[in-house]
């Protein structure tokens, strides 16, 4: 997992709340990959590309639920990082129920990242049986960096289809 010193006027400010400056990368990340973030905020999709990108990751970006389907089906990313809430509308849960039901997708993992915390609540069955992680929003960017590192962690250990993994 990467970790980040942070430039700050006041020790206590993050990142977060400041759109505050990345100053030394301190340790190596996980194997990078390609990453997908469906946001319609463009400060979070700025600061989400921005610290992806510097652990070594290829980030990409989409602002409704249309665009990201072309993205994944051209990239086939390693995660995707999906707001269900564009635009104020329910949006990203069409896009989750589509990548779902495709079977070339529905094995790309999920991070859902919203400030619709009774959506969060209402569908955790949901998301605890496809796999889906959660993130909810003001999240701390150690919480995204940390979810981030465990999807490329576990990617880099899976075998490919039909070989098992050595222990």
């Amino acid at each position: 997992m990467q970790c980040y010193m942070l430039r700050s006027p006041r020790q206590d400010e993050s990142l977060c709340a400041r759109g505050g400056d990345l100053v030394q990368r301190i340790t190596p990340s996980a194997r990078p990959g390609v990453v997908v973030v469906v946001e319609d905020d463009d400060a979070i999709t700025a600061l989400i590309k921005e610290l992806l990108d510097a652990e070594g990751h290829r980030c990409l970006s989409a602002s409704t639920a249309d665009e990201p389907q072309q993205l994944v089906d051209t990239e086939l990313p390693d995660l995707l990082i999906v707001d269900v809430i564009l635009s104020g509308v329910a949006a990203g849960w069409k896009l989750l129920d589509q990548l779902g039901r495709n079977q070339h997708t529905s094995a790309i993992p999920i991070i859902v990242c919203t400030a619709d915390t009774s959506s969060l609540s209402s569908h955790q069955a949901v998301f605890r049986e496809r796999g889906i992680r959660l993130l909810a929003k003001p999240f701390d960017i150690d919480d995204l960096l940390r979810l981030v590192g465990c999807v490329m962690e576990s990617r880099a250990t899976r075998a490919p289809a039909g070989l098992p993994v050595s222990a």
